[in-house]
């Protein structure tokens, strides 16, 4: 009787040994046991992912992380916090390491659970990019409602054609009107991360391009712009985002340099690429 309880039990702990270490080889956190000398007696993949490395079993806590084996010394002796930050210098992985006791007060093995913080960090930061982005499109939703208007008066108004003083009125209510829809829609483009797609782009046949739809588009005069760029000069960016921050750049100079081809073909030149 008493050999056959023995029997059961000691299958009962095998059973329950090889459900242990299933759980702890499939959890999402790492874990190492760590025994009361130090050494490691298991740990589950996930903690090798983090660590950047394979440690075989019943290695010293030292070889999976010096910085780790000190603040788990610190802990055992009352003198450190049960959950600290480390970074793995293998791997760069920063983790938050939380020491819970698996054995009796005073001795006995560890557990020491590895939170991946660099994905937290990174969930937070797409939580928070999600919000700027829904914040940007309700302002430039609210801009674009009296901005509509504006522009429809604007157009009015030109209809009208009451003489030049007015003329000129009616073109800077379009000018600027025209000049907040960009800076909108360019705010909007700028707060959609997700959409760049970098590319190696040839400078000089880019630039010589983009140059020639700017002085189209916008009635500006060729000899306003120099250009200085190597045929095999190349860099690598999003197109899209290079059109918006050289139109700016461009139309900023235009306008400081108060229309003059002369003045702003010297400013440009300052600002040549290379």
């Amino acid at each position: 009787m008493n050999e056959r309880l023995a029997q059961q039990r000691g299958a009962d702990l095998a059973d329950q040994l090889r459900i242990n270490r299933l759980i702890i080889r499939d959890v999402q956190d790492g874990v190492l046991v760590v025994d009361a000398h130090g050494l490691v007696h298991l740990h589950n993949p996930r903690a090798a992912d983090l660590l950047g490395r394979l440690v075989p079993d019943l290695s010293r806590i030292e070889d999976f992380s010096e910085e780790l084996a000190q603040r788990l010394a610190s802990w055992r002796a009352a003198q450190g916090a049960s959950s600290v930050n480390v970074r793995f210098s293998e791997s760069g992985r920063l983790v938050r390491a939380r020491f819970v006791s698996a054995g009796v007060a005073g001795g006995g093995s560890s557990l020491v659970f590895l939170e991946d913080l660099s994905k937290l960090q990174e969930q937070a930061q797409q939580l928070k990019l999600a919000a700027l982005g829904r914040l940007t499109a309700n302002i430039a939703h609210e801009i674009r409602n009296p901005l509509s208007a504006i522009a429809h008066a604007g157009d009015l108004l030109q209809e009208e054609q009451r003489g030049p003083h007015k003329q000129r009125m009616v073109q800077i209510i379009r000018d600027n009107a025209r000049r907040l829809e960009r800076m909108v829609h360019d705010v909007l483009e700028l707060s959609r991360r997700d959409r760049v797609q970098p590319e190696t782009i040839r400078v000089r046949p880019y630039l010589l391009t983009f140059i020639e739809e700017v002085a189209r588009n916008d009635s500006i005069p060729n000899e306003s712009f120099s250009v200085e760029a190597a045929e095999d000069v190349t860099l690598e960016f999003d197109r899209a985002h290079l059109n918006q921050v050289l139109w700016n750049l461009l139309h900023n100079a235009w306008r400081h340099c108060a229309g003059s081809p002369e003045a702003c073909a010297s400013r440009f030149h300052a600002g040549q690429i290379e």
